[in-house]
């Protein structure tokens, strides 16, 4: 618009160009600068400051101290587009990795992963299976064995008065 200024009214152009009329003289009341340059370079030198230590809380919160008031979005923004970023500790937690030469731990719950005929799965209702082994005589104990095949799965010998409870 300002080169055309000459040439045009501002109104006109500002009605084509969907614009204000104020915002373009507000514009050029406020100069042609970057209106972010000195908290850019504020951040940059807190930044420089720390040794590049610093992430974009520290950074507000220090400049904040120091009497430039940003938002915590502006801060990350004018880090980004400076392309700097703090030091973050502890990013990656390595646990523990096996010896694969290592023995194998020992089984000490006795687990039992072979089901009695090949065709069956014996499952477990994680809900029912702890009062189940709380309690062996309970009604509910048979309930959670069952076959893929609709048919019961025979039951232990210590539940074997439940048997009319499971259909």
């Amino acid at each position: 618009m300002e080169a055309e200024r000459a040439n045009f009214p501002i109104g006109m152009m500002a009605r084509l160009l969907g614009a204000s009329r104020s915002g373009f003289y507000g514009w050029l009341a406020r100069g042609r600068g970057d209106p972010w340059a000195g908290a850019r370079e504020a951040v940059r030198a807190c930044w420089e400051a720390s040794r590049g230590r610093f992430g974009a809380r520290t950074v507000r919160m220090r400049l904040a101290a120091q009497g430039t008031r940003l938002t915590l979005y502006r801060v990350r923004k004018i880090m980004r587009g400076l392309g700097i970023r703090g030091v973050v500790r502890n990013a990656r937690k390595t646990t523990t990795v096996p010896d694969p030469g290592a023995p194998a731990r020992p089984d000490l719950v006795r687990r039992r992963f072979r089901p009695p005929v090949p065709t069956t799965v014996l499952a477990v209702n994680v809900n029912l299976s702890f009062a189940t082994f709380a309690n062996a005589n309970s009604p509910i104990a048979p309930t959670h064995f069952h076959r893929s095949r609709q048919r019961q799965a025979p039951l232990p010998a210590s539940l074997s008065g439940a048997r009319s409870l499971v259909r």
